[in-house]
């Protein structure tokens, strides 16, 4: 009877000691399995690709990550790789087509949302890719199968707000993309040809944002995104022209004006239109003539100096008071 007791309380000991055992592979393991799923931050760093400074064809140095100092930002065939200053790069994937940036350079490589850091712009065929290293992360924004570009030079403020627009010419439309808001906005302009005016991306209301001077046939057009408006100016059929830097505050209220030569069978006219008040002023008494210099004036806008071919004498418009001097 006491050996079967003793017996009885061996199996007992053995079977806690085996349970214990159990118990302590049990925890290992567990812990083993923890340990190998990754934190967020892990999960982020595996994404990024290490990269040699020198890898791919350089487009630019241009600080995207908001810390101040330039990254270096390369073609890498089929991605864009960012380069920190830290040694540390992100690659995207931009597609096996063909690619470019818009512009075909790196100058459209700006601040796109308002906060530190600009964005990568890309026209990847059908859609523009728009790259904020910032966040690491991409956003695309469908635009069509045909020939589009960004409108030359106007990838600015359009709306007030920090952080630039880009506006595109497709077809018959242009499109407005608002990367802060991730908008895209469609705006019909015409059937026929048509374009944005180099340079004439700019402040023409005195208020915050500029606007898109646009040239349809015999029509001006100015577009102000902020409102979503569209106005008019016909110029008639003839040859007209914007003058040579002929964005300028002519009438000394705030906001650009537009200088125009409008030839006519004995003259040419020098209109000047003023989107603020959205009216023009003609000056057809000057003959033939042409364009001369700019004077700024200060507070009474800028004077227009012409040299008249007919009349063989100087001239000077001051739009600010309508007159010819």
């Amino acid at each position: 009877m006491k050996n079967s007791f003793t017996v009885k309380r061996s199996l007992v000991a053995i079977t806690k000691l085996t349970f214990f055992i159990f118990c302590l592979l049990s925890i290992y393991s567990c812990k083993t399995k923890n340990d190998e799923i990754p934190s967020p931050d892990q999960s982020l760093t595996s994404a990024k690709t290490k990269v040699s400074a020198n890898s791919g064809v350089l487009m630019g140095t241009i600080d995207v990550d908001g810390d101040g100092v330039p990254d270096n930002i390369y073609n890498n065939g089929s991605f864009i790789t960012v380069v920190r200053a830290t040694g540390l790069s992100h690659q995207y994937a931009v597609g096996g087509g063909a690619w470019a940036l818009l512009f075909g350079n790196a100058s459209s490589i700006v601040d796109l949302d308002g906060v530190a850091g600009a964005e990568i712009p890309v026209n990847i065929g059908g859609s523009l890719l728009i790259i904020n290293d910032r966040q690491g992360t991409t956003s695309t924004y469908p635009i069509g199968n045909g020939s589009w570009a960004a409108a030359p030079g106007s990838i600015a403020d359009l709306d007030g707000v920090a952080g630039a627009e880009i506006p595109i010419v497709n077809g018959s439309q242009l499109i407005i993309i608002t990367a802060r808001t991730g908008t895209k906005s469609s705006y019909p302009i015409s059937s026929g040809n048509w374009a944005v005016v180099q340079g004439g991306t700019t402040d023409l209301d005195g208020v915050p944002g500029a606007e898109i001077t646009m040239v349809s046939g015999s029509q001006l057009i100015i577009f102000t995104a902020k409102t979503g408006q569209m106005n008019s100016y016909p110029m008639g059929s003839g040859s007209w022209a914007i003058l040579s830097n002929g964005f300028q505050d002519f009438d000394g209220i705030a906001g650009n004006d537009i200088a125009i030569t409008q030839p006519e069978s004995s003259r040419n006219n020098l209109i000047i239109v003023h989107p603020k008040s959205r009216t023009t002023t003609t000056y057809s008494t000057l003959g033939y003539w042409y364009l001369v210099s700019y004077a700024n004036s200060g507070t009474s806008g800028v004077y227009i100096n012409v040299f008249s071919t007919t009349y063989n004498k100087n001239y000077t418009v001051v739009d600010a008071t309508k007159t010819i001097r």
